[in-house]
């Protein structure tokens, strides 16, 4: 069987056992927080920027009206976020089973089993800083291509709609551009200033 197979049905069972659980925990005090932000939508609100209302309960308690329904976004930006990460892996390590046992690794991890099953801003958090660094790694293999770039800046974006200290993840991958002997020519072209 090959690794993506067995990633996916990794996933089809964690899905199916997220999604069981989601629909009959009761709700926690964190979620109906954020439920309440479905009434009253706002770019930001006084602990949180707006992707957890955005794509949590508004596309999900609001519409449906269940507590699964509620629950259903934070169950798919897992699976999301499994699979970005198996692509960092497989962009980073394309040889060996590096990608398959990380994104095991990933999907398995308590913390982020937990943020598979509840809805909070780490949900949209870690997809949006793995599609980040997944298109940082892609732009900078390949950076006089400007599209990686654009996206990797995008995603970025999104991520910092989801946390404000989502920052304190784009210095690290300059950083990587300047002591990296193999990216740092990249610096020298408008991409990575443009991201």
């Amino acid at each position: 069987m090959s690794d993506l197979r067995k990633l996916l049905l990794l996933l089809g069972v964690m899905t199916l056992a997220r999604a069981l659980w989601a629909a009959t925990a009761p709700m926690f005090s964190g979620e109906c927080y954020y439920w309440l932000w479905n009434w009253h939508p706002a770019a930001g609100y006084f602990d949180h920027p707006p992707m957890v209302g955005l794509v949590g309960i508004m596309l999900g308690g609001r519409i449906l009206g269940s507590t699964l329904a509620a629950r259903l976004p934070a169950i798919v930006l897992a699976i999301g976020s499994t699979l970005a990460f198996y692509g960092l892996g497989r962009a980073m390590f394309p040889q060996g089973r590096t990608a398959w046992r990380a994104a095991a690794l990933f999907t398995l991890a308590p913390i982020l089993d937990l943020n598979g099953m509840f809805l909070g801003p780490d949900n949209s958090l870690a997809l949006f800083t793995t599609l980040t660094w997944l298109a940082f790694w892609r732009a900078a293999e390949q950076p006089e291509r400007l599209t990686g770039w654009i996206a990797a800046g995008a995603a970025g974006g999104l991520a910092l709609l989801c946390k404000f200290h989502a920052w304190v993840l784009l210095p690290p991958l300059y950083l990587f551009l300047l002591f990296s002997p193999a990216h740092r020519g990249a610096l020298r072209r408008p991409g990575p200033w443009l991201a």
